[in-house]
């Protein structure tokens, strides 16, 4: 066990040369790189301050520090056991469950996360006389603080759907279908009318495949600009 520990220390220390010696990436380069027994003493430091239930190695499971927890910290601190993947939330929740879980309900429909900081963001309008839905173009009193637009936040009683302004002003899907959107489509406000459910499904589908086809432009650009800022040696290659 002991010469396997020696050979472990010995292999990491090249591959520290070889970071430190800009065989790999020039940013890692080192101009007075530390010598072995150093290395061996930072080493040394960094595992005093490791703690084995954060998981981040293999085998920390097996030490005793992790193996006194009860299930349900082993859950929350544990990494997904697929061999794809070492990481879980908080929670407990790993690639295993939400696999399991993706497949079979509804109720993972992507993240959400902005949609919520704008729904937190709602609030009311000062004053009595409210001001014109973006959307329907009725009346309200409540907007989108995190945009400034004036919305309702329930579905309203003039035009037939279940659906709040806010959530179809935030749907990318419903994107050049809001009374407001008709600056963006170059229509008249005052020919406008609300979308009926086939025209919303409609646009939606058609909104996916522009959505489709920017990526799939924008992913040409982005592949260019790496190229452009390359390191050192591919504006060598280049001269040469």
């Amino acid at each position: 066990m002991n010469h396997a520990k020696a050979l472990a220390i010995v292999t990491a220390y090249d591959m520290y040369l070889e970071c430190a010696e800009r065989k790999h990436n020039p940013q890692w380069s080192l101009k007075y790189p530390v010598g072995f027994h150093r290395f061996r003493e930072k080493l040394a430091i960094q595992m005093l301050h490791y703690d084995p239930r954060k998981r981040l190695y293999k085998g920390d499971e097996k030490f005793r520090v992790s193996t006194q927890q009860n299930q349900a910290q082993r859950r929350r601190s544990s990494p997904a056991r697929s061999h794809s993947s070492s990481t879980s939330t908080s929670s407990g929740v790993g690639e295993d469950e939400y696999s399991v879980h993706s497949e079979r309900t509804t109720r993972l429909c992507g993240f959400l996360d902005n949609l919520i900081e704008h729904s937190d963001s709602v609030k009311r309008l000062p004053g009595n006389n409210g001001r014109v839905c973006v959307v329907c173009g009725g009346k309200t009193s409540m907007c989108c603080g995190k945009c400034g637009k004036a919305m309702h936040a329930s579905p309203p009683d003039t035009v037939d759907t279940k659906t709040s302004c806010f959530l179809h002003y935030h749907n990318t899907g419903f994107f050049g279908l809001a009374r407001d959107d008709c600056r963006i489509v170059h229509r008249l406000q005052r020919n406008w009318t609300f979308p009926t459910l086939h025209d919303r499904k409609l646009n939606s589908s058609q909104m996916k495949d522009i959505d489709k086809q920017h990526r799939a432009n924008k992913q040409p650009q982005i592949d260019n600009e790496n190229a452009d800022n390359g390191g050192e040696d591919s504006s060598v290659n280049t001269e040469n």
